[in-house]
């Protein structure tokens, strides 16, 4: 059920991870419909227990969309709509895909030109590579004021049966109202909501997952 006053809008993402064979569509299409599905109860816990702007976001190529979104109704909100296209290298949900993309992506995104939406975006190579394996590492990513001024979010991975990192489930507010000790109230409220989503979608936490292992680009960058 929405939580009272709380808006949720969604769509069925038909359209990505599409193959080259009819079936490999069918596949894909249904297995990503499922996890907007399934994260409709996860999303509901979250918008209700702290009144903020909720958010699934998928990586289409080398950007995100909003699949499914719940607004605050708090006067003080971050705007956004479903359908919307963000760079993966500027805010929470974008830099979690790209921390977890696969290393062609991860390079055509390292190089190419990044606008500076703000002074916090991360428009630096090294910074952005530095930054990706920080999210790798710890699970999660955070961001303040790097897609627009006075903005935070957390995001956190949701995972496939495989493993595959599919979506990220985020938490978007007024920067003064991320800040500790709420931050870690909200990342440890997101993060198990992200754990139970994925195993709801057959997620093995102590199996292996193919982005487990470092892209190579990424090392190769160390070792020059």
């Amino acid at each position: 059920m929405t939580p009272k006053g709380l808006k949720h809008f969604s769509f069925a993402p038909t359209a990505y991870y599409l193959g080259v064979a009819a079936l490999e569509v069918g596949t894909a299409a249904q297995g990503q419909m499922d996890a907007v599905s399934i994260l409709r109860d996860p999303m509901d816990m979250l918008a209700a227990a702290f009144n903020e702007t909720v958010v699934v976001r998928m990586r289409e190529g080398n950007e995100s969309v909003c699949v499914s979104r719940y607004g605050s109704t708090r006067v003080l909100r971050p705007s956004g709509s479903v359908g919307s296209r963000h760079s993966l290298y500027a805010g929470a949900s974008g830099k979690l895909l790209l921390a977890f993309a696969p290393a062609d992506v991860q390079a055509a995104v390292l190089d190419q030109p990044r606008t500076q939406f703000t002074q916090n975006t991360l428009t630096d190579r090294q910074a952005l590579v530095d930054e990706l394996q920080r999210v790798r590492i710890c699970g999660y990513a955070f961001s303040d004021s790097e897609r627009a001024d006075n903005i935070a979010a957390l995001a956190a991975p949701i995972r496939d049966r495989m493993g595959i990192v599919i979506a990220s489930l985020s938490i978007a507010a007024p920067s003064n109202r991320l800040r500790e000790p709420r931050r870690s109230e909200v990342l440890d409220a997101l993060l198990l909501q992200a754990t139970l989503a994925s195993g709801a979608l057959g997620y093995l936490p102590n199996a292996p997952s193919d982005d487990s292992l470092e892209p190579v680009h990424l090392a190769a960058n160390r070792r020059a």
